[in-house]
């Protein structure tokens, strides 16, 4: 016969397998880890009421924010909650970032075509305007399904300018395994690329008597070891402090099939560089360029007119001729200088 606390270990390992079983993706930690740890996450809740969040601006209440990890540019990648699918109530609130924000590149990992394209006001939002990829992408993050999503997401980035805004359902799950990819490949290290997939929860989560609360404490460490090990199957490695992330991200993306040049490209619209930019070379070179190439033109000018000068000019004697004249006159006049000078000593004498 089972002993109570038996029953509560075997009741809590039930649980697990069965949060296992609808959430395939879900990450096997230690079993304390995933007892006390996730099923605690999963029970924190959040309200699709905006005033059950006083302490958020529309911007955090949307999950609205900028990314800016390693060398991405300031205003260039964003992250939301869905601006067209209402069942969050945070739909407008996104849409209305993504205007202010200038947003023109959009990546809806969540939905095909037609599925955001009949949610009620589709087609009055900012959003519809903008050139969209719709990924339906999978959370089964191993899966050629979710490689096949995050291929053409990728492709679609590096051919489009930005501003660019990415998004699933929450901007959470699929959102923060690509934004983290993308701050990987960018240079981020790995304690920031945790700090940005914690936020979301902060924004979301832990409403509490209708009245949204920190997360606790004591639940960041597991928040922020998710993100580590749904890289790890990207990586098919779990990123540790100091490992080359941009060298991993970049080998993942190989591995889906891009080019270097379509890799460079991701970066540079990113970084927001363009390539006129990245291959232009420093002012003081162009201008020293510049100057050498003045200078070239002017010695040039100088000698042709030298060339055309000499051209022009009667060609002297050249030859034999010339020179039995020169020797002859200077001959003839050593010749007379000498007859003078003797005359005038004799008559002196």
């Amino acid at each position: 016969m089972m002993i109570p606390g038996k029953k509560r270990l075997a009741a809590a390992l039930t649980l697990l397998f069965a949060c296992a079983c609808m959430r395939p993706q879900m990450p096997v930690l230690a079993a304390e880890s995933a007892v006390s740890g996730y099923l605690s996450l999963y029970d924190l809740r959040r309200t699709a009421e905006r005033a059950d969040y006083p302490g958020l601006s529309d911007a955090e209440f949307a999950n609205f924010r900028t990314v800016t990890a390693g060398t991405i540019g300031e205003g260039i990648l964003y992250r939301s909650s869905s601006p067209v699918d209402p069942t969050l109530g945070r739909n407008a609130y996104a849409d209305r970032e993504a205007e202010k924000a200038g947003v023109r590149t959009v990546l809806n990992l969540a939905e095909n075509r037609a599925v955001a394209e009949a949610y009620p006001g589709y087609a009055e939002t900012y959003y519809s305007g903008c050139d969209i990829y719709f990924a339906d992408m999978t959370t089964a993050y191993a899966s050629d399904s979710f490689r096949c999503s995050m291929t053409g997401t990728l492709r679609f980035l590096g051919e489009h300018e930005g501003p660019y805004l990415i998004h699933c359902m929450e901007g959470k799950l699929r959102t923060g395994v690509t934004c983290a990819l993308l701050e990987c490949l960018m240079g981020a290290g790995l304690e920031t690329v945790q700090d940005d997939f914690a936020v979301t929860y902060q924004n979301y989560y832990h409403v509490v008597d209708g009245i949204q609360q920190p997360v606790p404490a004591e639940l960041e460490p597991t928040v922020r070891s998710l993100i580590v090990e749904y890289l790890s199957l990207l990586f098919h490695k779990a990123p540790e402090p100091g490992d080359d992330l941009a060298g991993m991200a970049e080998a993942y993306i190989r591995e889906l099939g891009l080019t270097d040049s379509e890799i460079a490209q991701i970066r540079r619209n990113l970084s927001g560089e363009t390539e006129a930019e990245e291959t232009e070379p420093p002012a003081s070179e162009t201008q020293t360029e510049t100057t050498v190439s003045v200078t070239a033109v002017t010695e040039t000018a100088a000698s042709e007119r030298s060339q055309t000068a000499l051209t022009d000019a009667p060609p002297p004697k050249t030859g034999d001729e010339g020179g039995t004249l020169l020797a002859m006159s200077a001959a003839a006049l050593l010749f007379l200088s000498l007859c003078l000078s003797r005359k005038r000593d004799n008559g002196q004498s």
